[in-house]
């Protein structure tokens, strides 16, 4: 005579296998729903911080509040040094915006060189032009 459990089956010395994931432990997946959700923020300013910005005139000592010439237009320019980024500008863009700079003290931008360490990460090459007279 075959015997059938009037109950379900509940034995403390074996674990058929179907239960047998029931009894691994295993993390609290509403417990940690909220925290996943919380991995989305760093990733997305992470995203957003690494766009690479226009390129721009540098000013080595632009937020020094100690330096004199701080927030101060300078008299004299011999040089000009425009950061911006390799993939995004283009050496016209680079070329104008450093005219433009130059011709608000009477000269143009000549000879333009390319350095690195001066500009952040991103706009990693520093382009350098010497502002020369205007030829007569």
């Amino acid at each position: 005579m075959m015997r059938t459990p009037s109950r379900p089956y509940k034995s403390d010395t074996t674990i058929p296998l179907s239960g047998l994931w029931s009894k691994v432990p295993r993390l609290e997946v509403k417990r940690m729903r909220p925290l996943v959700h919380l991995l989305w923020i760093p990733i997305v300013l992470a995203v957003a911080a690494c766009q690479y910005p226009d390129a721009y005139i540098y000013a080595p000592r632009e937020f020094d509040r100690s330096a004199p010439e701080f927030r101060q237009v300078p008299l004299e320019r011999t040089s000009v040094t425009v950061c911006a980024s390799p993939f995004r500008a283009s050496n016209e863009s680079i070329a104008t915006l450093a005219d433009n700079e130059c011709q608000q003290y009477g000269k143009r931008a000549s000879e333009p060189t390319v350095g690195f360490g001066a500009c952040p990460m991103l706009l990693a090459s520093a382009v350098v032009f010497r502002c020369v007279p205007l030829a007569l």
